[in-house]
């Protein structure tokens, strides 16, 4: 398949460029000075649920070389379906809780102006029903995974990535 995407200038709402991409892609994030896109390009034969982040240079109206991904974990496969989101003020950090059928769920950090992320493997039965209507919110520099009306089920430390379990 093919991917398609209009850029629009926000004040105008004025197209400014049309990008067509050879592949499944979706729109996951824009860094803040709005010159990187970042898109999420779905492997082909994995059922939708593999996938691989990728930078586009808005500027040069290319896919940048390589995969955005955790280098410390080499051999994570990043695979499962998006469940919530939040970004932190300014967009610098967007982070998607990603529920995985038969595996725990995790957070993928993206870092939107460093073009790197970090994958935080969350501590919880994936079978919990709750797992996947879960809501993140950004408190105090924690990202707080939350459940049944707002109850804290997993706390991240944005600075540090480590977990907590209230």
């Amino acid at each position: 398949p093919h991917s398609r995407f209009t850029v629009l200038d926000t004040r105008s709402l004025a197209v400014t460029r049309r990008i067509a991409l050879r592949g499944d892609y979706g729109v996951d994030a824009l860094s803040p000075r709005g010159d990187v896109l970042y898109l999420i390009h779905h492997i082909v034969g994995s059922g939708g649920t593999r996938y691989q982040v990728q930078a586009y240079d808005l500027g040069a109206g290319r896919l940048l070389p390589g995969v955005i991904a955790d280098k410390r974990q080499a051999g994570w496969v990043m695979a499962g379906s998006p469940v919530a989101r939040a970004t932190s003020p300014g967009g610098r950090w967007v982070y998607t809780l990603y529920q995985q059928q038969d595996n725990y769920p995790f957070v993928h950090a993206l870092d939107t102006s460093s073009r790197t992320a970090v994958c935080v493997g969350l501590p919880v039965d994936w079978t919990k029903p709750w797992v996947s209507t879960a809501h993140l919110a950004l408190v105090g520099g924690k990202l707080r995974i939350e459940a049944n009306g707002g109850r804290t089920r997993v706390l991240v430390d944005t600075r540090t990535f480590a977990v907590i379990t209230p």
